[in-house]
C-alpha cells in the first residue's frame, strides 16, 4: 500500500499543499517535495508515528489516499488550508466521530470504523456541514460556533479573508508586530 502514497503526496504537493505526518500533539514529518515510497514507509514506521500507535500508521496511510482524492475531486474543500496536518485532521473527525454520536453509548471510534466510513467521516470533517452527513444520525445538532472554531483549528483552516486582515493590520503598524517572540515587520 505505501507504494501508492508516493503519488498521493506529489498530488497535493503540485495543489500547493504542505502535507505533514505524525500523530496529534507529538512531532511531525513534514514533505514539502516529492519522495519516494521508501521514505514515506520511514516516517510512517518510525518513532514519531508508528511508536505511538500501529493503528495511526496504517489510518495515515488510509488517511493520505482519501485527502488526495478529495483534493483531486473537491478542491473547495482545502480552501484556507495551507498545511496538510494528517494526525491534526485525524483529531478532527475524533471531534467530528463525538458530535455525530452524540450521547449514544456505542464504543464507535475510529479504530472500529471500515475504510468507507473512514472516507465518509473524512468528508464530513472536511465540509462541517451536518445536513450532508454521510453517516445518518437522526438528532445531531448543528454545530456551535465553539464547535466550528474547534473543527478549523484541528484543520489548521483559516477564514477567507484572514490573510488581508492581517495585511491591513500590519499597514498600520509602522514598527511591526512582535507577536509570541515571534516578529513580523511592516
Amino acid at each position: 500500500m505505501v507504494d501508492s502514497l508516493a503519488p498521493s503526496v506529489t498530488l497535493l504537493l503540485v495543489r500547493g499543499k504542505t502535507v505533514t505526518l505524525g500523530v496529534f500533539g507529538h512531532e511531525e514529518a513534514i514533505i514539502d517535495k516529492p519522495i519516494r515510497p521508501n521514505e514515506i514507509f520511514k516516517i510512517l514506521y518510525s518513532e514519531n508515528v508508528f511508536g505511538y500507535s500501529i493503528f495511526h500508521a496504517v489510518l495515515l496511510q488510509e488517511l493520505l489516499i482519501d485527502v488526495s482524492v478529495f483534493m483531486s475531486t473537491f478542491p473547495q474543500f482545502f480552501n484556507g488550508i495551507l498545511k496538510l496536518r494528517l494526525g491534526w485532521i485525524l483529531q478532527a473527525m475524533k471531534l467530528s466521530l463525538e458530535h455525530l454520536k452524540g450521547d449514544v453509548e456505542d464504543a464507535v471510534t475510529l479504530n472500529t470504523l471500515p475504510p468507507n466510513e473512514i472516507k465518509q467521516l473524512l468528508y464530513y470533517t472536511l465540509t462541517s456541514d451536518i445536513q450532508q452527513a454521510p453517516m445518518q444520525a437522526s438528532d445531531v445538532e448543528q454545530n456551535s460556533s465553539f464547535q466550528k472554531r474547534q473543527m478549523d483549528g484541528a484543520l489548521c483552516r483559516v477564514p477567507a479573508d484572514f490573510f488581508e486582515h492581517v495585511w491591513s493590520i500590519l499597514e498600520r503598524t509602522p514598527g511591526g508586530i512582535k507577536l509570541c517572540g515571534a516578529f513580523l515587520p511592516q
